[in-house]
């Protein structure tokens, strides 16, 4: 009976280990870059290389008449390049402070 009990004993210590211990580990999109391009550097662009996860980038557009607004890329996964387009806010806008957010 003692034997039992302690089978038993190792079987639920092993079994309360192994739920313990997580899943895969995921990575958070890293290797990023932002850049602009085009025109008056209307266009915002973003890239991550590696780990999961998606991004975007956040900035700002110059506009010489008004206040900055603001600018967002779409949602992409790593690998994938997000682009944006000030010109889309008026013309004569420039793309800058630049930021990647991550989910």
């Amino acid at each position: 009976m003692k034997k039992i009990a302690m089978l038993m004993s190792a079987v639920t210590l092993a079994g309360g280990l192994v739920c313990a211990s997580g899943g895969t580990a995921q990575a958070a999109p890293g290797n990023c870059t932002t850049w602009t391009s085009g025109s008056n550097q209307r266009f915002a662009h973003g890239h991550c290389a590696t780990g999961t996860g998606e991004y975007r980038v956040k900035g700002r557009c110059d506009h010489r008449w008004s206040p900055d607004p603001y600018l967002t890329t779409a949602w992409v996964r790593v690998g994938q390049t997000t682009t944006g387009d000030c010109r889309d806010l008026g013309s004569d806008h420039r793309a800058h402070s630049l930021r990647l957010e991550f989910r």
